[in-house]
């Protein structure tokens, strides 16, 4: 037998000997666990968070510090939008804030995006004046937050 015949052989034989003695590679990864397969809606975080998400997606015009129209800027940070809405007065009437914590029907902001101001003694469109009101669950998410007392956490 020529080497290179000895070395296909011994070749063959540790390819055998490895697969019967289950070496032929890596073995598999266990499964990992289980995927979450519940209905169930993860938490999206404090009520504010979502109000914020809301505002920042829908209420482009007042992203800078202070609105050319006579409105009110300030929503380009969660932190400075909470500043701009809670316990501040509203521009079109300044005896009724923009957000007073626990009190929906005595916030200015729920009533604009509504389209209810004038029935306050407010003026303009319903906000945000442009594309489509906010949808029904936005606006109990926004009127649930104030109710709760408007809290930033």
């Amino acid at each position: 037998m020529n080497s290179s015949a000895l070395h296909l052989w011994a070749a063959a034989g540790l390819l055998l000997a490895s697969l019967v003695l289950g070496c032929g590679g890596p073995e598999p990864e266990p499964p990992g666990p289980p995927q979450d397969d519940d209905d169930s809606q993860e938490p999206l975080g404090s009520l504010w968070s979502q109000v914020y998400l809301v505002l920042d997606f829908r209420c482009t015009c007042h992203t800078a510090p202070e609105d050319n129209r006579g409105g009110f800027g300030g929503l380009d940070t969660q932190e400075s939008a909470y500043d701009s809405i809670v316990g501040v007065p509203s521009n079109d009437i300044p005896g009724m804030n923009r957000v007073e914590p626990f009190a929906p029907e005595f916030s200015y902001l729920l009533h604009k995006i509504e389209g209810r101001a004038a029935s306050v003694g407010g003026e303009g469109n319903r906000m945000p004046p442009t594309g489509r009101a906010l949808q029904s669950d936005d606006k109990e998410l926004i009127r649930l937050w104030i109710e709760e007392g408007a809290e930033e956490e």
